[in-house]
């Protein structure tokens, strides 16, 4: 009973202890676009770690689970990632057009970008039916059902440390 305990909570210090590495990260401000980009992808490879890590403990993934559930989850990833960006520009675009009068549209464009924004979130819908079978393959329903929980957590933990990391100050100003 002792060692299980310890090892959840040995679990749980190294998924706090990536959480605050990445949250210290972010008040550092580069300053060219080299730097800027540099940075921008060691914040990613720290998200990734970090989802890694939540991922792993929140799961109890055994290796060989792991094995097979990061190629797929990467797989399901990504494909939720494009829907969802194609989606966004289409929503961008209809934004620019109907809130911001930056652009003039026809109704038949303006059709036609409403139809893709469906479109894509109608196969981000898809892509979740179609992934969720793929996961029942290697996971019983109960850790399929924990995975999806687990994303949605984790979703949470990130907005929580971007948010408190942009209250932040970013330049050196003092506040009048």
């Amino acid at each position: 009973m002792y060692k299980i305990n310890s090892l959840f909570i040995m679990k749980k210090l190294i998924i706090l202890s990536l959480i605050c590495t990445f949250a210290v990260s972010l008040t550092a401000q580069p300053r060219t676009e080299a730097q800027r980009q540099q940075h921008k992808s060691q914040r990613y490879q720290q998200i990734q770690s970090a989802k890694i890590a939540f991922f792993s403990a929140e799961l109890e993934l055994t290796p060989d689970e792991a094995e097979n559930f990061w190629p797929l989850y990467n797989e399901y990833w990504r494909a939720r990632e494009r829907a969802n960006r194609r989606s966004f520009q289409a929503l961008r675009s209809i934004n620019r057009i109907v809130c911001d009068n930056e652009q003039k549209a026809t109704d038949q464009e303006l059709k036609s970008l409403m139809e893709t924004y469906i479109s894509n979130t109608t196969a981000e819908g898809e892509i979740h039916k179609e992934y969720y079978k793929k996961f029942l393959k290697i996971f019983p329903v109960e850790k399929v059902a924990k995975m999806y929980a687990t994303e949605e957590n984790f979703r949470i933990k990130m907005i929580h440390q971007l948010r408190s990391g942009a209250r932040q100050p970013t330049d050196n100003k003092e506040p009048k």
